[in-house]
């Protein structure tokens, strides 16, 4: 079971008295919504006063809106200002090449064109607030970015909020070319032919929604606690099963091979770990961060203790982590690797953090290589003889108990000595009984 953000997914439904539900999809946290209530709430209640403004103007019905769209390529290039190279032709293939998009995949069909769409009657409504920090130009831009797939920052422009690298008269001549009145919007748009001629056409049809205040929507949610336009809500007739997919026999053999790849239930893992004798916190920690996964696999394909396994994977590779080891480039097929080895050489079991850090290091190369290139997993010719002379330079006194409170000691203290350079190569118990034989 996977945790932390995005791990889980909430859609959060919101309505005001008088609006319609707007489902805000795929809340990735649930610490986000109580802002995106607040904002959505925000929001409907604008679009319901917006709704009564455009009847105050006389806008009650689809035919009372006068939106005309004006084709402004060649007057752009004309008169545009540096600041907004984005609505030349130049520019767009530019953007086109940076971006990678392609024609009639993410780019509709025709040519470069820039498109005017004159709002009679309805300059105020552009910069009418919605959400908190947004306008209703937002509105319309969420519904060309999705539905138009124009999304060229910063997807369109508008009258009621110039930018300033644009002068004023580049403003005004594309008002006048458009024949647009002191009440007039003004909104401006471009790209692919086919793509404007759907972007003016989704602006006529965002503002009859407003004149019905709240569209149902789908709307995603973002972290500074708005939303986003992500589709219509569909009705009762387009849910489930969905009415544009064509229908899709389900047999018996499919359900059973799907069955058969299905992974243990996390219950089955947490009881299979305890009989195992594995304590609960290392349980848990393997079924809920994912590593339960790579345990199974080790024991059932490479023949793993599972105790072992469980403990490696729940618990020392949990230190070494911490300790800034980036265990997580070592892929699955590498964990098989090293338990496969240390399964046929045991012996490289003593040397585990060494071999790890050496995999996290070269994550591409074989764990045979690894150990080859670094001797591992063989004990070295006339190792005893080595241990011999070792003891043999430590001296009488260090040979000696002290007044024989800890007679252990020189055998540990030799093996201080012996053992870096033996450990993976020789098993500690027969490098203990060659000290205690040396020592003797």
């Amino acid at each position: 079971m996977r945790t932390g953000i995005g791990a889980s997914r909430q859609d959060v439904n919101v309505s005001v008295r008088g609006g319609r539900r707007v489902e805000i999809k795929g809340v990735p946290k649930a610490g986000w919504a109580p802002r995106l209530v607040h904002g959505e709430a925000v929001r409907q209640v604008n679009l319901l006063r917006l709704r009564d403004e455009l009847a105050r103007k006389g806008f009650v019905s689809p035919d009372a809106l006068r939106i005309e769209a004006i084709d402004v390529t060649d007057l752009v290039g004309l008169v545009g200002h540096s600041g907004l190279g984005f609505l030349r032709r130049e520019g767009w293939e530019r953007w086109i090449a940076e971006t990678g998009r392609r024609p009639a995949f993410e780019l509709g069909e025709g040519r470069f064109r820039v498109t005017a769409v004159r709002l009679e009657g309805l300059a105020s409504t552009l910069s009418w607030p919605t959400q908190p920090g947004h306008t209703f130009a937002h509105e319309l831009a969420g519904r060309i970015r999705v539905i138009a797939g124009l999304d060229q920052p910063p997807i369109l422009l508008h009258s009621e909020d110039w930018p300033s690298a644009s002068g004023p008269g580049e403003l005004r001549a594309l008002r006048d070319h458009a024949r647009c009145g002191d009440d007039d919007g003004l909104v401006i748009v471009w790209g692919p032919e086919r793509d404007v001629n759907t972007a003016a056409e989704e602006i006529r049809l965002r503002y009859v929604d407003a004149l019905d205040g709240v569209p149902n929507e789908t709307r995603q949610p973002l972290p500074d606690g708005s939303t986003d336009f992500e589709r219509i809500l569909p009705g009762p007739d387009r849910m489930y099963p969905d009415t544009d997919s064509p229908p899709s026999r389900v047999t018996r053999e499919r359900v059973d091979r799907l069955r058969a790849t299905l992974p243990a239930r996390p219950w089955e893992r947490d009881r299979r770990y305890a009989a195992a004798g594995v304590p609960q916190g290392t349980r848990h920690y393997l079924v809920r961060r994912g590593a339960a996964a790579i345990v199974d696999r080790v024991v059932l394909e490479c023949g793993a203790d599972l105790r072992f396994a469980c403990f490696f994977f729940g618990e020392r590779l949990r230190g070494l982590r911490r300790r800034g080891v980036p265990v997580e480039r070592i892929g699955d097929d590498r964990w098989c690797e090293f338990f496969r080895a240390i399964g046929a050489r045991p012996v490289l079991r003593q040397a585990w953090e060494r071999i790890v850090r050496l995999i996290a290091e070269s994550p591409d190369a074989s764990v045979g290589a690894l150990l080859e290139r670094q001797g591992l997993g063989l004990a070295p010719a006339e190792w005893r003889a080595s241990v011999a002379e070792t003891c043999a330079h430590l001296g009488p006194a260090a040979r000696t108990p002290r007044r024989r409170v800890d007679p252990a000691r020189p055998t540990r203290r030799a093996l201080r000595e012996v053992m870096p350079a033996l450990r993976g190569r020789v098993p500690a118990r027969d490098v203990v009984t060659a000290v205690e034989e040396a020592m003797r």
